[in-house]
């Protein structure tokens, strides 16, 4: 799939629009889609009308995947600076 692509173009693709939820931590909308091998994929909308992946422009990405880095070394039992 090639992103920023249309509402048309992710439902040829076989994403189906699930929900939309609050706002992430960057202060964002995040709209949820299911595509078509059932994994869950945050999608925003662009001034174009289109969607692209919220993580690609996130402003938060790096310590959301910092937070998650800890929590798997957590349950792992790995201290983690």
């Amino acid at each position: 799939m090639n992103f920023p692509a249309t509402s048309e173009a992710l439902r040829a693709a076989g994403y189906v629009d699930m929900e939309r939820s609050k706002f992430c931590a960057c202060g964002e909308v995040v709209f949820w889609f299911l595509t078509r091998s059932a994994k869950w994929m945050p999608m925003a909308i662009d001034a174009d009308g289109c969607w692209t992946p919220h993580w690609a422009n996130c402003r938060q990405v790096k310590s959301q995947q910092k937070i998650e880095r800890k929590k798997q070394a957590a349950k792992q039992g790995i201290l983690f600076t």
